[in-house]
């Protein structure tokens, strides 16, 4: 069972953010039934109506979906998307608001390949401590994307309209942007007509077994349901665990199923590994035995993270100047997004629940011809960090950015190395520690969620943050016997 959001939106008006607006305010109504309130505009060069919303927001959108503008408290203006105007209060009685139907129609009928399409699509969002309801239904009203509420999120006692973000987004897609939208705890399926939000067990793809070679044989590593004894490795038990613990720790992320009782890890009878878990799951699990069997040939690969993140990696150690005077915390984050036009950023709703307050902090930072990624730590303090997605930072508190970790493998190869791999792992992770650098992720065994681990005495796995993993690069190079 869901809930329209088509619905919601004739039953209740979307003011964007926390403080509600101001009796004076206008109220723009899309074609789809939405409502908008705050100080609204129109460009008549551009056709455009712009609301600028009482928490900071501005939305803007083209004269062909808006249906009408109330202008103050009572006044109604009619819009034709032909001939739009801009707003104009009546001096005559005021005639009363329109009130949507109850049952809207969806947005626009579409199947799961278009709606798909959509998502892939890029979105610009201009919100300030808005609900991610508001959100949600600014991009099914800008795209025509009918997104439904399965009835179980709010029966969970799960608010969207609770969970409070800012979103600054230009080239960032749709479906990139979501999972920061919902969280941790939901998900959404695509169906015919749109997307349904709900929880997250209930949004995971179904789950298929599959069979993998041993990631550390030669050739590489291949996959088939049904393997044959000679086609791979017979595993050593302790490389076993080590490899099952490093699959269940790297291999997360939305669309992949929690290991447990239906998603598993089983070293094979006859050799190698049968694996339980979601498309998505073994993609990124093929890419792990790929990297191992490189490695162990002396080809390693860089460092992995989920995603396409290249393109914001390149943007977040290019140079920029930056000069912030005694400005807000967020009005500095907003500033050092349009800066970098290229480079969406997303506040989590995790900074507002930490009780976080970022109107109230003083951000005093001058740097000239340095690193975007130094520039965002130096605004944001110890308490918070970030993590990079496709497209956009995502900036959250400083213990959730640091499980934002990527691995890396290095390779082994020398004989001389192989015999003293337990004193190269014990003096790396005496160098690099959380305690000496906040960026770096604590290790597993300080209660942390770094790992550092012999692979076959073949090469070194390591996850860490990127900062973490380029300490250890330093490390390695520098470490002498």
């Amino acid at each position: 069972m869901r809930i329209r959001s088509t619905v919601r939106w004739a039953l209740l008006v979307l003011a964007i953010g926390l403080a509600p607006a101001p009796a004076a305010a206008d109220t723009l109504v899309t074609t789809s039934g939405a409502r908008f309130e705050g100080a609204v505009s129109f460009n008549r060069t551009a056709g455009t109506y712009t609301v600028d919303a009482p928490s900071g927001s501005r939305l803007t959108f083209p004269h062909t979906m808006v249906k009408e503008v109330i202008g103050g408290p009572a006044a109604t203006i009619a819009v034709t998307p032909t001939a739009p105007r801009p707003i104009t209060t009546p001096t005559t009685t005021p005639t009363a608001p329109v009130t949507p139907t109850a049952t809207p129609t969806s947005p626009t009928r579409r199947t799961v390949s278009s709606v798909a399409v959509v998502l892939r699509g890029t979105v610009t969002l201009n919100f300030r401590k808005a609900g991610a309801d508001s959100i949600l239904s600014y991009i099914s009203t800008m795209k025509k994307l009918q997104i439904d509420t399965d009835i179980d999120v709010t029966s969970s006692g799960i608010h969207l309209s609770d969970r409070i973000m800012d979103v600054h987004t230009r080239s960032a897609t749709i479906e990139s942007i979501l999972p920061a939208i919902l969280g941790e705890d939901l998900g959404y399926r695509i169906e015919d007509d749109g997307i349904l939000i709900t929880l997250r067990k209930k949004a995971l793809p179904p789950l298929t077994t599959v069979h993998y070679g041993e990631p550390l044989a030669s050739p590489a590593p291949a996959t088939s349901a049904a393997p044959t004894a000679s086609a791979v490795a017979r595993p050593v038990s302790d490389s076993s665990e080590r490899l099952r613990q490093i699959i269940e720790t790297v291999v997360m992320g939305p669309d992949v199923a929690p290991w447990g009782a239906e998603a598993t890890v089983k070293p094979a009878d006859t050799g190698g590994y049968d694996i339980t878990q979601t498309s998505r799951g073994h993609a990124t699990i093929r890419t792990l035995f790929q990297s191992l069997h490189d490695a162990a040939a002396g080809h390693p690969t860089g460092m992995y993270q989920p995603g396409n993140l290249g393109a914001t990696w390149a943007i977040l150690q290019d140079r920029m100047d930056a000069s912030f005077s005694s400005v807000s915390l967020r009005r500095a984050l907003e500033q050092f997004s349009a800066q970098l036009p290229k480079l969406g950023l997303i506040i989590s709703p995790k900074v507002a629940a930490a009780g976080i307050d970022l109107d109230a902090r003083t951000v005093d930072v001058t740097m000239r011809q340095e690193m975007p990624e130094t520039v965002l730590r130096a605004i944001l303090g110890k308490d918070l960090g970030f993590q990079v997605k496709e497209n956009y930072v995502l900036v959250t508190t400083h213990e959730d950015a640091l499980s934002d970790l990527g691995w890396m493998i290095y390779p082994i190869t020398a004989p001389t190395q192989k015999q003293v791999l337990t004193r190269v792992i014990a003096d790396v992770k005496k160098t690099i520690r959380a305690d000496a650098d906040p960026n770096v992720a604590a290790w597993q065994e300080d209660r942390g969620p770094a790992m550092l681990l012999p692979i076959r005495d073949a090469a070194i796995f390591v996850l860490q943050t990127p900062a973490g993993q380029r300490n250890v690069v330093r490390a390695l190079s520098a470490w002498r016997p």
